[in-house]
């Protein structure tokens, strides 16, 4: 079963080639993200802790669950030329970030399995893990429509294809979505710190950093800083199914004067607006700071 996360969206491409003719392919299938990895994904983007040095594109003859850890994954193939495939944590590794229909997706180089000295499977299942061992995480993983054999000369090729969807919808930007993608698997314009800010403005998931209107200035108003590290995001834990990670408390106090109106708190990269708007969240009402006050905020994000 392939729990929907609403924001993730994986699709495979998987041939079996024999004789330089395609005799069975699988794509647009959409696959299952599996625990781990997406409490990786949260580690490493907000916490930047335990982040993978590469990917490795692994084939195996086992019926996974989300639930699963890598160290579970049972019958992956051994000699015949199998080997795990690397697919590094770079702009190499996963080539393209693009859009498509309105959202991000970033898509794998293609590796091939050749069959060498004897056949390689059966095999019922492609995954993504952090290595070549059984040492680190499962990342996501799909179910082949049937197994397959490899015989020997034959070739096995696949790449992955991964979207983000619904910023639109609110809570993350499209620009926060790619930056995402970009940190996480291409280890490309990572951002070193995020900001909470406020502001008195309507925002869309279109909308970048410098598209936000009326941020209060003065009267004791900072944007605040959250570190990209546990300090700043201290707490990571399983919620209803699905992992969430929370910021630390920050304060906004108002000093010589009233802060705001605001009807919306933002997470930015950057205390200015040469960053990137990574997420955003209306007020059920508009706020005012008065003088000698204090306004407490918090960040609850989850990969649901």
């Amino acid at each position: 079963m392939v729990k929907k996360h609403d924001w993730y969206y994986c699709t495979w491409t998987l041939q079996h080639v024999r004789n330089g003719k395609v005799i069975w392919e699988q794509k647009d299938i959409r696959n299952a993200l599996a625990d781990e990895g997406e409490k990786n994904m949260l580690n490493v983007y907000f916490r930047q802790t335990n982040e993978p040095t590469s990917f490795y594109l692994r084939l195996c003859n086992d019926s996974l669950l989300e639930t699963d850890t890598l160290s579970a994954v049972q019958n992956e193939p051994a000699g015949n030329g199998y080997a795990p495939q690397e697919l590094g944590r770079s702009v190499t590794g996963f080539p393209t970030i693009e859009l498509d229909s309105g959202n991000y997706q970033v898509v794998s180089a293609v590796v091939e399995f050749t069959a060498s000295g004897g056949n390689i499977g059966p095999v019922n299942t492609a995954y993504l893990a952090t290595t070549q061992d059984n040492t680190g995480l499962l990342i996501c993983y799909q179910a082949l429509s049937t197994s397959r054999t490899v015989l020997e000369n034959d070739i096995f090729r696949a790449n992955l294809t991964i979207k983000v969807e619904n910023a639109s919808t609110g809570g993350f930007s499209l620009e926060g979505y790619y930056n995402m993608l970009d940190t996480y698997f291409r280890q490309a314009n990572q951002p070193t710190e995020f900001y909470l800010r406020l502001c008195n403005d309507t925002l869309a998931g279109t909308d970048t950093l410098s598209d936000v209107q009326n941020e209060p200035s003065g009267s004791g108003y900072t944007p605040a800083l959250i570190e990209r590290s546990v300090t700043g995001f201290p707490t990571l834990a399983l919620d209803s199914g699905d992992y969430q990670v929370e910021s630390k408390e920050v304060q906004f106090a108002a000093v010589g004067g009233d802060i705001g109106p605001v009807n919306t708190a933002y997470l930015a990269t950057t205390s200015d607006d040469t960053g990137v708007l990574v997420g955003y969240k209306s007020l059920p009402i508009a706020r005012t700071i008065t003088d000698s006050t204090t306004g407490l905020e918090e960040l609850k994000i989850k990969a649901k």
